[in-house]
């Protein structure tokens, strides 16, 4: 995720880092070519080279599709946020656990146990929604049967939730946990589970193919029409009034899919590798170790 402050009016016009520019360049530079050759064309050779002077087809196409665009942006920036939340609840959820944990004040074995697996469980499912693969720092000393089971599971995350749930039934038949204690440690889990859960379908589930290559064919289409119906009204402008319309409009078509992918490994994502962190240095703080450094943005970026 994008951190920096708003940059300054003239700064504006010239900040790269961050913004959507890059990533449509090569469309603006084919607009540019585009209608710079039709405005040259058009000057020699006027009859030859097909221009509109009518500007009211495009501007009714020009605003249906905007608004569908609008309409895309939002439910991209809807999954965005949904996940924001979700990994809230994740925090949320795990701070329960770990706030949970001190009633086992006379099993401190089984209480570390559960709290490097409440770690680890953040740092697995990051991994999971990233598709990458690494071992939890606080399980890395962990015996080696633990070790490979992890890495050989299909589904880290799920994997650490049934450790924790093992760890917490033995502790029940011990009688270490009364049976009010033991359900509200497995609602936590269910909590834990539900969540892991919605980040996956975030994860897997895309705005419909269909409705994204209506948009995008539209999209170029006008985008590479719009300096024929601009020549004979602008001239020597159009490529200017050309580039802002695409930059607008391929903007918010490329924003759209970073916002629609949530956990990927692009700028606009969420930070959720800084979210388990967080996670993680509440462990620590409770287990009285030292706190790891939080993560910080590393060129405006926070992972």
């Amino acid at each position: 995720m994008i951190i920096r402050k708003r940059p300054g009016f003239l700064r504006l016009f010239f900040v790269l880092h961050g913004s959507i520019l890059p990533a449509i360049a090569p469309q603006l530079v084919a607009i540019l070519i585009l209608s710079t050759a039709l405005v040259l064309a058009h000057h020699f050779y006027p009859r030859v080279i097909p221009t509109y002077n009518n500007g009211t087809a495009f501007m009714m196409l020009g605003i249906a599709l905007s608004t569908f665009l609008g309409f895309r942006n939002n439910a991209c920036y809807d999954r965005w946020w949904e996940g924001r939340k979700v990994w809230g609840k994740i925090i949320s959820g795990s701070r329960d656990l770990i706030r949970q944990t001190a009633v086992l004040t006379e099993h401190e074995t089984e209480r570390k146990t559960l709290l490097e697996l409440t770690s680890a469980f953040s740092h697995s499912l990051v991994d999971h929604l990233k598709g990458t693969s690494s071992l939890p720092s606080l399980v890395s000393n962990y015996p080696e049967e633990f070790v490979k089971a992890y890495q050989e599971s299909h589904n880290k995350p799920s994997f650490i939730l049934n450790e924790i749930s093992k760890c917490l039934a033995t502790l029940h038949r011990q009688k270490a946990l009364s049976d009010i204690q033991y359900q509200m440690f497995d609602k936590s889990l269910t909590e834990l589970n539900e969540n892991q859960t919605s980040c996956e379908r975030l994860n897997n589930t895309r705005v419909p193919f269909a409705y994204t290559l209506l948009l995008h064919r539209t999209a170029y289409i006008y985008c590479f029409l719009i300096p024929f119906g601009f020549t004979d009204i602008l001239g020597w402008w159009t490529p200017v009034a050309s580039l802002l319309v695409a930059y607008t409009l391929f903007g918010l078509d490329a924003l759209s899919d970073e916002l629609e992918r949530p956990f990927s490994n692009i700028d606009n994502v969420l930070p959720i590798y800084a979210m388990a962190t967080i996670i993680e240095r509440d462990v620590c703080a409770a287990l009285g170790l030292p706190l790891p450094k939080p993560v910080e943005p590393v060129d405006f970026i926070l992972r």
